[in-house]
Formats: structure tokens, sequence, C-alpha cells
């Protein structure tokens, strides 16, 4: 076994140390024209998100996102629970980059912070957390240290940190990364700048035509089959005819892209006929059949609506899982009962629930626990209208 005094360790930590010094003077673009960088992370506000720059206004040479490289955000949910954790990667990848350097934000639909951050021990640290404010909104960004910029995998660097959601649902969040992969040349030209930006959401609204998640103001026009919907984003007006009259809306968002989608479903025949926000039409789908009433929602919680019937003579449900093609099918009711499906435990997913109107009960399946909740709420003539 060889030994080494403690003079020749010194030694060499002392070079490795220089030439990393060296290399980082490089690639935060020390001592060049282009300043505000650190050795330590970047400044703040260089994600590319709203109101923000990139990495680019301390590293120059060559456009955004042109290195045939990429850096992405993954690990976030379809839809998020509010007091919830999630682990969170940032990773970027460049042919032949010599250091590596990322930035990340998560903000809400005003632009201010959405939820904060943990970050793993290390030793030594390889993130920080710091904070800045863009257009009187304070931000949270996690970013590398200079620990963090090496790579032992070549053309590729991870960083995985925690992230805490909202304590309350705030609507769509939108993560915004900006990374370099730099070439250790001694300056800051040459290094290659990508952005990148991941979303998740509260549960698509009942009606978020716009993908902002706030529910528009709508209107389904029997009569002629027309939809009219003021865009809460812009107060842009819309009027789109898809559907004929007798028909019976059933919005959702069936592709999972966060915006809801025109949909009807036919009672003379059970089919349903959806207009996906992409303006691709899938018509004419079978999954029902005269008498029974459409319960579309989101039952297996990947942020896509599901197909979905109640048959009131019988209390069957069937339900359609459109992500992954599943079939279910169970009983939960009785003759005459009203199907008032919703996320009634709050975990993201829709749980099957009935009104009896005779004696004003609602039964609820929480799908969380698979227990059953009862409630005596409203009158034998009333309409349900279960909302968050």
């Amino acid at each position: 076994m060889t030994n080494f005094s403690h003079r020749s360790v010194y030694l060499k930590l002392a070079v490795v140390g220089f030439v990393a010094m060296v290399a980082v003077a490089g690639f935060f673009g020390i001592g060049s024209q282009k300043t505000g960088a650190s050795v330590t992370g970047p400044i703040t506000g260089v994600t590319n998100a709203p109101g923000e720059t990139n990495c680019t206004i301390c590293h120059g040479g060559e456009p955004v996102n042109s290195g045939g490289g990429s850096v992405t955000v993954t690990g976030l949910p379809v839809n998020y629970l509010p007091n919830h954790e999630y682990t969170i990667t940032v990773t970027l990848n460049h042919f032949n980059a010599v250091l590596y350097g990322f930035e990340t934000t998560s903000i809400d639909p005003s632009g201010a912070a959405a939820g904060n951050f943990d970050l793993p021990t290390q030793k030594p640290e390889q993130m920080r957390v710091l904070a800045g404010n863009i257009d009187d909104h304070q931000r949270l960004y996690v970013e590398h240290t200079l620990a963090g910029t090496s790579s032992m995998t070549p053309n590729i660097r991870s960083w995985t940190f925690g992230w805490n959601s909202p304590a309350t649902r705030v609507g769509r969040v939108g993560f915004y990364a900006a990374g370099n992969g730099a070439n250790g040349n001694g300056d800051n030209t040459g290094d290659f700048i990508y952005t990148g930006e991941a979303f998740t959401y509260s549960g698509t609204s009942a009606a978020s035509f716009d993908g902002d998640g706030k529910t528009d103001l709508s209107v389904f026009r029997p009569s002629s089959g027309t939809w009219f919907h003021l865009n809460s984003t812009d107060g842009s007006f819309n009027a789109v005819q898809f559907g004929s009259p007798g028909d019976i809306v059933v919005p959702g968002d069936f592709d999972g892209d966060g915006k809801v989608d025109r949909a009807i479903w036919r009672p003379s025949n059970g089919l349903w006929f959806i207009l996906l926000s992409s303006n691709i039409s899938l018509a004419g789908l079978p999954f029902g059949q005269p008498g029974d009433i459409p319960a579309q929602g989101d039952y297996d919680g990947d942020g896509k609506t599901d197909l979905a019937i109640f048959r009131p003579s019988t209390g069957e449900w069937f339900i359609y899982l459109v992500g992954t093609g599943q079939f279910q099918f169970f009983t939960f009711g009785t003759n005459g009962d009203k199907p008032v499906p919703g996320d009634y435990d709050g975990d993201g997913l829709t749980d099957v629930a009935v009104l009896r109107a005779s004696t004003s009960m609602w039964y609820v399946r929480r799908s969380s626990t698979f227990t059953l909740a009862v409630s005596q709420w409203g009158g034998a003539t009333d309409t349900p209208v279960s909302a968050d």
C-alpha cells in the first residue's frame, strides 16, 4: 500500500484547485468584456422565464439552443398536490462540454414564486437557492455552485433537488431553466446556452379554454350547437360551432395539454364527439347508450379527461381511461341516482359520487382511501353543482 505525505496531498489539491479555477474563470467569463457572473453561480433572472433573460448576458458567441444539445426539467406531475414535495431533475446535454451550469425557477400565473426548494446534503455543495425580483414579484432560483460545474459522465450533467408545491392550488406552475455547456477555453466565447420549460397543473378547470387554469366565461347554444367563450388571459371572444340540437356538453382536457377541449355526447346513440384544442376532431366515439348520463373526469390522475357514463337504471359506472386504454366497470348507486363526480379528497383523481334526490344524500367513494363519505345536502328538486 502506497503512503503519501500530507505535503504531497496538499500540493496535489492545490494544483487541482488552480486548474479548476482557471477553467471556471473561462466558464464564467471572468476578466472578459461580459460581466455579472460569479465563480459560485450565475446571477438571478437568467432562466428565460417571462420577464427574464438567459445566460447569454454573460456568455456570448453562439445563438441560444444552437449547439445540438438541450436542457430539460423532469419529475413534475401532470397535476400537483398542495404542500407536497416532488423530486425534480434539471439535465443539460452538450457534446464535449468541459463545464456545466444551470439556473431554474418555478412561477405561478402571476409571475411570482410558486413553492420553494429543498437541496440535498452534498459535500461540497453543488447547488444553492437564491431569491430575486422580477416585475415586483419575488422568485426563487436553484443554480449550480463551483463544485456543481463538473461531470463524471461525458456530454451530460444532471442536478436533482426537491420542489415543495404551493400550500394552495395556484393554477399552472411553470418551470423555466437555462443551461450552459462551456468549453473552458479561458474566456466566455464558444459556450452554448440552452433554455427549456415544463409545466404542472392544479387540475384543469371546467372551462379553461386558454390553458391559464382559470375558468373562462362560456356558453353552449343548443339550438345551433355553438360554443361561445371569453378567454381570461386577454379577454378575446371566441365562437366555435361544434354540436347539434339535443347534444349534451361534456368538456374536458382529453389530451392533457392544460386546455379544455370542446366535446359533446349524443344521447340518442351514445356517441362522443371531441374537438381537441389542437383542432383535431375525434368524431363518433361509441361509449354509452340511450338513457345513460355522461360523467367524464380524470379518474386516474394522469391529467387527461376520461370517458365515463353512469347508467341510472342499474347504478352502473363505465369508465374508459384514455391515457392507458383500460376499461373499468362497477356498480355504485341505485336506480334514480344522479352522478356528481369530482375530486372530493383533493388527491388529483376524480371520485365516483352520486346524489340520491329522494333523500338529498350524497355518496362519495374517495379514490385516496376507497372509503365512503355520506352527506345530506340540498332538496329533492335541486340541481347538483359540485365544484372546488
